[in-house]
């Protein structure tokens, strides 16, 4: 936990008032029962609580002993980077999924995004979601240029798994509305285009086995987790426990959503 160091104050007054609140309702006590104990007055006791006002450094202190309460409850917490990320994926087209409104944007093309996903140990959500984003911005997406950024990593072997992995989840999709469907087969054909360039091909046998899954932490874990994984996941050399039944969900998830 940090101070966010962009947090408005009128937004930090209320926040906190919010808490003062919080913490009062919690012991039963009144507000005048508090103010007392802060040597306050009532009136300005409920301005602080509807975040018109402020404690001092000193009432706070008095507050936190009185309820033994870390200053940590107080403390605005910094959005994390998944929760970036989680907001450029609704914004192109992952539209199940939740926004964190005190997170920054998030990368701001597409491309960046499938790549910042496809770069780190994400979350399992995250991952299906670029399903949904490869339907809804196919025409935005440079699969090639995703295949360049990850290459420099060693990661370009994830996207061909992805690829297959989203087909195989298209073909699985109910008939629906013709604009659907149409969208549908538009990704489907850019991405079939993509695999017959071969601009990504699976990796040898002796390739290391690439692990996806954020909880997979040993070697023994990811050889089992392969072991198990998708025809799709085993060519490509991905310890991950996701299958295009998962990308078909979000898919179906998002579509849902709209």
């Amino acid at each position: 936990m940090a101070i966010s160091e962009v947090e408005p104050l009128e937004k930090a007054r209320s926040r906190i008032g919010k808490l003062v609140r919080e913490l009062r309702i919690e012991r039963a006590w009144s507000q005048k029962e508090l103010a007392d104990r802060l040597a306050l007055t009532q009136p300005r006791l409920s301005e602080i609580e509807r975040g018109r006002r402020s404690l001092t450094a000193e009432q706070l202190l008095r507050l936190l002993q009185l309820t033994n309460t870390s200053v940590l409850r107080f403390l605005a917490e910094v959005p994390s980077k998944d929760a970036a990320t989680q907001n450029a994926l609704i914004r192109f087209g992952a539209s199940h999924l939740v926004a964190n409104q005190q997170a920054p944007a998030g990368p701001d093309d597409p491309t960046s995004l499938v790549v910042e996903v496809l770069s780190a140990a994400p979350p399992p959500r995250h991952v299906v979601s670029l399903a949904p984003v490869l339907i809804r911005s196919a025409d935005s997406i440079s699969l090639a240029e995703v295949a360049h950024r990850l290459r420099r990593e060693g990661r370009s072997n994830r996207l061909g798994w992805l690829v297959e992995s989203i087909r195989a989840a298209i073909d699985a999709q109910p008939s629906r509305d013709i604009p659907e469907r149409l969208e549908l087969a538009r990704a489907a054909t850019l991405l079939e285009l993509f695999e017959q360039g071969a601009i990504v091909r699976p990796p040898s046998a002796e390739f290391p086995l690439d692990v996806l899954d954020r909880d997979i932490r040993t070697l023994e874990t990811a050889s089992r987790v392969f072991d198990t994984a998708s025809p799709a996941a085993r060519r490509w050399r991905v310890a991950t426990r996701l299958t295009h039944e998962d990308f078909s969900r979000s898919l179906r998830d998002a579509h849902d959503a709209r």
